[in-house]
């Protein structure tokens, strides 16, 4: 190889380094960049909450001591509703219940008011099932409420001496006197109201707002009760604070998962069912 050649070679070879280098510095550069573009809006979003949750905290010592936990359980807040719109669609339907189970063995409490407004402000259509107003409503007549609480006999031969009427929500009669539910006592032959089960008038009465919901997308007016805040518009708590007999002041507050502010009003067509 002459030594024109191999000069040639290494001018070649430094200058692809040189090329090399100068990638390598600019691929560098451009992580930095987009590395500090992230931080910068992080910091945007933190400072946000923090400004938030300053308005809405009224002791500065509060400020100190629940600034870590606020900006964690929004950021978790976020990620949870990111991950449901990735796993499922942007338009997606949540049905939640009201009950607690947390003195049943082997079954997980259901999460309260707190998820339910975290799911709204993330802009989810939340229906929630309530377990206190299901079995209200008749299931005969479809016109009268269900009288609960009643004054009943004590089932337990032990304890009828010491307490020998008690005050039982298993089992319901309407308080239409004209109810078709109506029946035939099997000893006096008189007509009188009939008895029906708790569970059961709940089941059947979800039963029959689930059918409203496939075919139509409606439900009955007797189970809706608008979700509000307790200084929403006078417009709004006239047209569904509560529905006739249930519990439809079901105003957001502070939970275990996402609260929101007081006063911070949610859209009007996110319903209760029941």
């Amino acid at each position: 190889m002459s030594p024109s050649t191999s000069g040639l070679n290494q001018k070649a070879e430094a200058g692809w380094q040189l090329q090399h280098k100068q990638k390598e510095w600019w691929e560098q550069r451009q992580q930095q960049l987009q590395d500090q573009c992230k931080e910068c809006q992080k910091q945007e979003a933190v400072q946000g909450l923090l400004l938030h949750h300053h308005l809405w905290t009224p002791k500065p010592l509060h400020h100190k001591l629940q600034e870590l936990a606020y900006i964690n359980c929004q950021h978790m807040d976020a990620e949870l509703a990111c991950h449901l719109h990735h796993t499922f669609s942007l338009d997606l339907t949540l049905i939640l219940g009201n009950w607690s189970v947390g003195m049943v063995h082997s079954h997980v409490p259901i999460p309260g008011k707190g998820l339910w407004c975290m799911l709204l402000a993330h802009g989810f259509h939340v229906l929630l099932i309530d377990k206190f107003q299901m079995p209200t409503w008749c299931l005969y007549c479809e016109e009268g409420w269900l009288e609960m609480f009643l004054q009943l006999n004590n089932p337990w031969p032990e304890r009828q001496a010491k307490q020998p009427i008690i005050t039982s929500h298993a089992v319901l009669h309407c308080l239409n006197v004209n109810c078709i539910g109506q029946v035939d006592h099997p000893i006096t032959g008189k007509s009188c109201l009939h008895i029906l089960n708790c569970d059961l008038a709940a089941c059947l009465n979800f039963w029959h707002i689930v059918n409203g919901l496939w075919d139509d997308g409606s439900k009955p007016k007797h189970f809706e009760c608008l979700m509000h805040t307790d200084d929403a518009p006078a417009a709004a708590q006239d047209g569904g604070g509560k529905a006739a007999g249930g519990h439809g002041d079901m105003a957001p507050g502070s939970g275990s998962g996402g609260s929101n502010a007081p006063g911070e009003e949610h859209p009007v067509q996110h319903w209760c069912i029941g």
